[in-house]
């Protein structure tokens, strides 16, 4: 059964809320306008905060169905959970119905650690907060909290399965940001005051 529920957490990671919401509401291909990403922010700018909210909404939630799922049926191991969320976030940055393209793993590691680790996530949440707040921009927000979570997950000691998916879920978010931290380091980087 832990075997069809990981196979569960890649394919559900795998599906592209973005995209499908797009085309939904009648909307551009997000891939071909904007920064190119199908993840929430570039649907805010897209479609409104609405289709941005919508976005979040459902690719967060491609991380807490087999974490769950893992959780209801293996109480007991934790470990279970843990890979069911990394292949989540993996089957997002590289869904199969994409070529193994996709999005930047933002909202659907969320998803995953708001379940696994809640306190740490929320408190990776209020930093993502205070950051965008200062700069009005999600990338940067992003790479900060992902490097803050596993942080603070290790100070909490928290337990070693949920520490080493945190420090994983840093590495993708980075690796899915390159082009983002280059343009950073240009200052060059897209931000809400000017979309």
């Amino acid at each position: 059964m832990q075997f069809i529920i990981m196979l569960f957490a890649y394919l559900l990671g795998s599906i592209p809320s973005g995209l499908i919401l797009s085309r939904a509401y009648g909307l551009s291909d997000p891939r071909l306008v904007g920064s190119g990403n199908i993840g929430a922010s570039n649907m805010t700018r897209l479609g409104g905060k609405k289709l941005g909210a919508l976005t979040l909404f459902f690719d967060a939630l491609k991380g807490v169905a087999p974490v769950l799922l893992m959780q209801v049926y293996y109480p007991d191991t934790i470990a279970y959970a843990a890979i069911a969320g990394g292949l989540s976030i993996l089957g997002h940055c590289y869904s199969v119905f994409l070529k193994f393209r996709g999005g930047k793993g933002v909202a659907t590691a969320a998803g995953v650690f708001m379940l696994l680790s809640p306190v740490p996530m929320s408190m990776g949440l209020g930093v993502w907060g205070a950051i965008f707040c200062i700069t009005r921009i999600t990338s940067i927000s992003a790479l900060i909290a992902s490097a803050f979570v596993p942080l603070i997950m290790a100070l909490l000691g928290t337990e070693t399965p949920y520490l080493i998916l945190s420090i994983f879920s840093a590495a993708i978010i980075f690796r899915r940001h390159e082009e983002n931290i280059a343009t950073l380091l240009k200052g060059n980087e897209r931000s809400f005051h000017k979309t």
